[in-house]
């Protein structure tokens, strides 16, 4: 069976989807970070100046950073550098799409289920971290890769209709559509305590061969 789980709603309670909300700074569209509705408590971003650590550092309380040591800047150790000072937990898993070792994948959707929320995912351009946000969701759900599109859809990822993110793309739902599961002692998880959330709407379809 197939979970089809729309976006229409956060899995987060609205008092506190409100209050977070609240406490996001105006500028995020001046920056270029994407809040998907689902989970809620999820931030996805390309590179960000230093200015922009100061405001998020208010906001989030953890930090996956999936540059590669090859793309990392003077900025970007600058921004680490006040995030740290700010009290937020700042983790760098070098997740490079398709080209990403096994090893590497699962421990940053490892990481991605034990850090606190809210959760900022930094790449260099969000296109991965959006595509690593949907394939931690779609792997805890139980979902297909088409209702993995479904939701991406929904939720704007822009690695989507990016031009440039044609392979993550395939890698991604290639992934899914081969029945690829990650181990749950490796994501620290039993079946059983996965719940999809009461506000999101989901339907389960029997599959027909």
């Amino acid at each position: 069976m197939a979970q089809v789980i729309s976006a229409s709603q956060t899995s987060l309670p609205a008092l506190v989807k409100d209050q977070f909300e609240s406490q996001l700074p105006a500028s995020l569209d001046t920056f270029g970070i994407h809040q998907p509705k689902l989970p809620g408590d999820v931030l996805l971003s390309g590179k960000l100046p230093a200015v922009a650590a100061v405001e998020l550092s208010k906001v989030c309380k953890s930090w996956i950073c999936m540059l590669t040591d090859e793309g990392l800047s003077d900025e970007d150790a600058e921004c680490k550098k006040i995030l740290a000072q700010a009290g937020v937990v700042v983790e760098d898993h070098p997740f490079s799409g398709p080209k990403a070792t096994e090893s590497v994948v699962l421990d940053m959707l490892e990481a991605m289920k034990r850090m606190e929320r809210p959760l900022m995912l930094q790449c260099r351009s969000g296109n991965r971290a959006g595509a690593a946000l949907l394939l931690g969701m779609a792997l805890e759900r139980g979902c297909s890769a088409e209702s993995a599109k479904m939701i991406a859809e929904e939720l704007n990822l822009k690695f989507m209709t990016h031009s440039a993110a044609g392979p993550l793309r395939e890698w991604l739902f290639k992934r899914l559509s081969e029945g690829e599961s990650v181990n749950e002692a490796t994501l620290c998880h039993k079946k059983a305590d996965v719940a999809v959330p009461s506000s999101i709407v989901c339907e389960v379809q029997r599959d027909r061969k």
